[in-house]
């Protein structure tokens, strides 16, 4: 602490501010009543008597230098790669269940899959493919004694591999 008391360095920056050094001694009041002045406050306490500081103020804003013009470069177009997304190979989620049906009616088998898009299904009868059964679930047509013991499963594929179902066993009563 100095001998003569608190030393208060205070910058003011804006565009109202006039440049210069400035040599008033000033204390805390003086810039208490300089912001009250500044934002139309009332007065508090000793600030009332304080002088407010003025003559670091111009009536006018500065304006800001202008840098000097430079000439934009015209950005040269760089080919950009697209990312690729890797592609996941299916997963089987729901497995074809075991079904039961009377004979004359349809059973119904369906599957469960996760993977890149598109998937694609083929259904098989005892390991031979089922012409049509190309969904995510096969509806057999009116059964006969003759189905009872088949094994249903499906294979799915996609650009990334593929995965075949357990067998699903068709029992006809």
């Amino acid at each position: 602490m100095a001998p003569d008391g608190n030393h208060i360095p205070t910058i003011f920056v804006g565009p109202m501010v006039a440049p210069g050094q400035y040599s008033e001694i000033i204390n805390h009041y003086n810039v208490l009543r300089t912001i009250e002045d500044m934002y139309g406050l009332p007065y508090a306490g000793a600030s009332a008597s304080a002088t407010p500081i003025s003559d670091a103020w111009q009536p006018t804003p500065t304006p800001p230098p202008t840098p000097p013009p430079t000439a934009t470069p015209t950005p040269t177009p760089t080919a950009t790669a697209t990312p690729t997304p890797t592609p996941f190979p299916p997963s089987i989620v729901t497995q074809p269940a075991d079904t039961t049906v009377r004979a004359g009616q349809r059973a119904r088998f369906s599957v469960t899959a996760t993977g890149t898009p598109p998937l694609h299904y083929q259904w098989t009868k005892n390991g031979v493919n089922i012409t049509g059964a190309t969904k995510a679930s096969y509806t057999t047509p009116p059964t006969t004694p003759a189905d009872n013991g088949a094994l249903f499963a499906v294979t799915v594929s996609n650009r990334a591999g593929s995965v075949t179902s357990n067998n699903a066993v068709l029992t006809v009563r």
